[in-house]
């Protein structure tokens, strides 16, 4: 039996059918890679967010609470809770026992590249005993 050899040109060619192999396969790999990256990043920036709104949903609460006990409450800053603070402001409305609440929550404050930022605007109604007559808030997002 005979036994075929590959001449000079022919191992050549295959080479370079390879190299190119390999080039296409590493630009669908780093494209995947490049999706898959956008991707995390977007759902971690979510999950930043949706704990900012946490956070300014906490203050409102504490405010609600804090107005029932105190009508003078005007707020608080930076107080700290798991991951975050939040912030509020209470400003008394034209009525008796009506407030606007501002209420701003920021996921990991002292981490600039990680903190995402939201706030929550609430009109509130209590009566002269500091039940709830009506509340209605205003989710403002992600704010800078």
């Amino acid at each position: 039996m005979k036994r075929r050899t590959l001449d000079r040109k022919q191992g050549g060619v295959i080479l370079l059918m390879v190299l190119a192999l390999l080039a296409i396969g590493s630009l669908l790999s780093a494209s995947f890679y490049a999706l898959l990256n956008r991707g995390l990043s977007d759902a971690y920036q979510r999950a930043r967010v949706q704990t900012a709104m946490n956070l300014a949903d906490a203050g409102l609460e504490k405010a609600v609470a804090s107005l029932r006990i105190d009508p003078h409450y005007a707020g608080e800053e930076n107080t700290w809770l798991g991951e975050g603070v939040f912030s509020v402001t209470a400003t008394a409305g034209t009525k008796p026992g009506s407030w606007q609440i501002v209420s701003t929550g920021t996921f990991r404050p002292k981490l600039q590249s990680f903190h995402a930022k939201a706030r929550v605007v609430a009109d509130l109604q209590l009566d002269a005993q500091g039940r709830l007559l009506a509340l209605n808030w205003r989710e403002g997002g992600p704010c800078q």
